[in-house]
């Protein structure tokens, strides 16, 4: 019934994550440059594909919104709420295990220092996870 828009959210999800994937490799490359001016050029190219990326991610939960269609919980732990970033670990994100009060996974954001919390209790499901549920 919502194919057409699932790929749509779909296709601008895996853009925004290549949006931000292309912004790691050419800040490599920028580094090997030597000529100051095209380091300044490189640096401006990778601030302006991670915003292309948050403007997909900013589209996609639009569509969403619009629809009245549900993000999948499994995609929603992927995207910073603050910023809109998509997190990817070591890329954009720090993901870290924490073991008190109670074990949990946190995930913080590097571009906006934003972190969240998941449980990691053992045998621990989400609510949309649970067969009864589905």
């Amino acid at each position: 019934q919502h194919r057409e828009i699932y790929q749509r959210m779909n296709f601008l999800y895996q853009a925004a994550t290549l949006m931000t994937t292309i912004k790691l490799q050419q800040g490599q490359s920028k580094i090997i440059k030597s000529n100051a001016t095209t380091n300044k050029t490189n640096l401006d190219n990778t601030k302006n594909l991670a915003s292309l990326g948050r403007f997909y991610i900013n589209t996609m939960k639009t569509i969403g919104t619009k629809q009245v269609l549900r993000i999948d919980p499994s995609i929603k732990r992927t995207i910073c709420k603050r910023c809109e970033t998509i997190l990817l670990p070591g890329v954009t994100s720090k993901v870290r295990i924490k073991s008190r009060p109670e074990p949990h996974l946190q995930v913080m954001c590097t571009e906006c220092n934003t972190s969240k919390n998941y449980s990691a209790r053992k045998g621990y499901q989400l609510f949309s996870e649970k067969p009864e549920n589905i």
